[in-house]
Parts: C-alpha cells; sequence; structure tokens
C-alpha cells in the first residue's frame, strides 16, 4: 500500500525522493496545496476501489495515517 501512495504523491511531486518518504513522513512535510492532497486522495480511491470518508480526511497526518484510512476503507468496501 504505501508503494502506491508514494507512487502517486510523486506524480503529484517529481521532486519527492522516495527515500525521502517513510511511514512517519509528515503529509505537510510533502510541500502539497490542498487541491493536490484532494486529487491525492481521489486518484487512491480510484486505484483502490475504495472511498475514503471524508471525516476522516482531518485524521492524516503523516504516510501511515494514510495508510490506516485506507485499510479501514478497504475492510468497509470489503463488507
Amino acid at each position: 500500500m504505501k508503494d502506491i501512495i508514494i507512487k502517486i504523491l510523486k506524480e503529484h511531486n517529481p521532486s519527492l525522493q522516495t527515500q525521502d518518504l517513510t511511514l512517519s513522513t509528515k503529509i505537510t512535510d510533502l510541500n502539497l496545496e490542498s487541491l493536490d492532497f484532494v486529487e491525492i486522495i481521489f486518484e487512491i480511491e480510484n486505484e483502490l476501489c475504495i472511498d475514503i470518508e471524508p471525516e476522516d480526511l482531518d485524521q492524516i497526518h503523516t504516510i501511515q495515517d494514510l495508510c490506516d484510512i485506507i485499510q479501514k476503507a478497504k475492510e468497509l468496501t470489503d463488507q
């Protein structure tokens, strides 16, 4: 899952270095504008065929948080 997130992040910001992106990387450290973040979420949803709840977006502070929210959405989708 981390690989998919990193691929999408790099598509939006090619200057990101893969080796610098870890699960503890803060989303705010990625220098993304809010519209970029929303587009990233849409791409993740489309690629993984999931729906991330809008209220969950406020809980995303790190790449790990994003992985956790994606896992939660996948579990809800699989039900």
